[in-house]
């Protein structure tokens, strides 16, 4: 709940007072200040609010936020009087309230809260003594010197990726670049190494190439030091990086785009969308203020940090500032996420680890938002994760009310 004082507040102060969202009777609600208030109002007089259905593509409807056609959301089965649903679709939300039946009441642009995020992604390509080559240096934008000196660090085991933790830039060439060697993570050839950058962070397409330019000369005296096949590698990172560019400013997505290694030429990151779906979410939850994340254990909270980004880590400050004295949380509820972790171990034993760890985490945040309909949210969620064929399997949601229910006894 503490996300939602946040999302108000920023509404209030950036929503526009002329665009407005169309219900399916006909009526029209805009977005501007009274609006919000109204809303706002509703949900200080304790009226549950329901973020438990989330898509990203609805039909061949192209979502705008104009006066358009808005479709209908799967509702949950049973819901109380008095329900505010938020439902998130492409490039933003809209609401619906439910007393006796459901009508819409606003909208918001995702633009409000658009951080633009980039991801860079690479690979492992050798090991040596600890200290890891990887495919992705200068022209990515890596370098060694904080904030952009961390890669975090993702291995495919049964089929799935897991995160392994954090490693640290030591050096940066051209086109890759060497990590220091660490006490906690063991990188293997084949790895998959990733971090984000916002929009904001990135330099334009003429500063980007004179600053790296500028580097490169300070680094060898002597252009013949390059072979060709370097040569090129650059030439078409540099190239990739100028056409890349005005897409990322024009784009109203939350996630504006990819600067990929060799290993992952262009479109390569489709080879791990389940995990950079994933990913998402989890960034999403945090930005609304949400704190389960320890509870997808120490592997996911450390890489996560390097896969947030600036704006998301403001946000998530800011939700705790203003958060809500009536919010029912894992402190609130006695419970840590160690707790969750070894109920999930043992209603879940036959599972894989990190089946495990995406049910701890969705567990937790079941028990910090309370969510309207849990069974509803649950299903969304798994199908956003890397196992989305649990979302199918009643076993998973019995032995899921089961481990909220034993953690939430009081």
């Amino acid at each position: 709940m503490r996300q939602v004082l946040c999302c108000w507040v920023a509404v209030l102060l950036l929503a526009p007072s002329l665009s407005v969202a169309q219900t399916n009777d006909g009526n029209t609600y805009p977005w501007c200040p009274p609006q919000v208030n109204r809303l706002y109002a509703m949900y200080k007089e304790g009226h549950p609010l329901a973020t438990d259905v989330k898509t990203q593509t609805v039909g061949n409807n192209k979502q705008q936020f104009a006066v358009v056609d808005w479709p209908i959301p799967p509702f949950p089965q049973s819901p109380q009087p008095k329900t505010l649903l938020r439902y998130r679709v492409l490039d933003g939300s809209y609401y619906w309230w439910f007393d006796d039946r459901w009508t819409r009441v606003a909208a918001e642009p995702a633009v409000l809260e658009r951080s633009g995020i980039i991801y860079g992604i690479g690979t492992v390509e050798e090991v040596s003594r600890g200290v890891a080559l990887i495919d992705v240096g200068d022209v990515h934008t890596l370098k060694p010197v904080a904030p952009f000196s961390q890669v975090a660090v993702f291995r495919l085991t049964q089929s799935r990726y897991s995160p392994i933790g954090v490693l640290s830039i030591a050096e940066t060439y051209a086109t890759y670049s060497r990590t220091k060697r660490s006490a906690t993570v063991t990188p293997e050839p084949g790895d998959v190494v990733m971090f984000v950058r916002e929009l904001s962070q990135m330099k334009s397409v003429n500063e980007h190439r004179d600053a790296f330019l500028r580097r490169q000369l300070l680094k060898t005296s002597t252009s013949s030091s390059y072979s060709n096949f370097r040569r090129y590698e650059i030439a078409k990172a540099l190239r990739d990086y100028q056409q890349h560019y005005r897409r990322w400013e024009t784009s109203k997505a939350r996630v504006v785009g990819f600067l990929n290694g060799e290993s992952f030429e262009e479109g390569g990151e489709r080879e791990i969308q389940d995990l950079l779906n994933w990913v998402d979410v989890i960034r999403e939850d945090f930005r609304e203020g949400r704190n389960s994340l320890p509870a997808a254990g120490p592997a996911w909270n450390d890489t996560m940090q390097v896969l947030m980004g600036p704006t998301a880590h403001s946000q998530h400050q800011a939700a705790q500032v203003v958060a809500d004295d009536n919010n029912l949380g894992l402190e609130s509820a006695g419970r840590t996420p160690g707790d969750i972790r070894r109920a999930v171990r043992l209603r879940f034993f036959d599972n894989t680890p990190e089946q495990q760890n995406v049910l701890s985490y969705l567990i937790a945040t079941i028990i910090e938002a309370s969510p309207a309909s849990p069974e509803v949210w649950l299903r969304q969620r798994l199908l956003e994760s890397q196992f989305p064929q649990m979302a199918d399997e009643e076993a998973v949601q019995d032995k899921v009310r089961l481990v909220v229910q034993e953690l939430t006894e009081f």
